[in-house]
């Protein structure tokens, strides 16, 4: 049975499902595996990274319904660049549209023909070199 916060954390490292992995959870005491349930949780939805997630565990080991309250304040993380789209509307990576920006920068009239001809890209692209429209 595992005494320590630390060592049980480790468990958060075995795929889920596995026949270890399961001995490992069914040797926590139940405080443990309530809140090493909720962390996975959080971990699959999005809400925390591992480290996060094993620091709070940490933090709140003698409070589980304190490390809920917290993990239910977390929003899912939803990334932006694949919802960037180009003038013809497929996705670039934020990374070519900075490129792109600057190269237009750049150039005499790029920004301005592009204003003309396709004002939401020049905004993506505003958007994804400044963090805004």
């Amino acid at each position: 049975m595992f005494t320590h916060w630390e060592q049980w954390a480790e468990a958060l490292n075995m795929v889920p499902g596995s026949a270890f992995y399961q001995s490992l959870y069914d040797d926590l005491p139940s405080t443990c595996q309530s809140t090493m349930s909720r962390n996975l949780a959080a971990l699959d939805a999005k809400k925390i990274t591992k480290e996060d997630g094993d620091q709070l565990v940490a933090d709140y080991a003698e409070n589980p319904d304190g490390l809920e309250k917290v993990l239910n304040m977390f929003k899912p993380y939803t990334p932006i660049t694949p919802g960037l789209k180009t003038g013809d509307g497929t996705p670039k990576n934020k990374a070519e549209l900075i490129k792109e920006y600057d190269e237009l920068f750049a150039s005499e009239n790029g920004i301005a023909d592009l204003q003309n001809s396709n004002p939401e890209h020049l905004k993506a692209l505003k958007a994804a070199k400044f963090g805004t429209a």
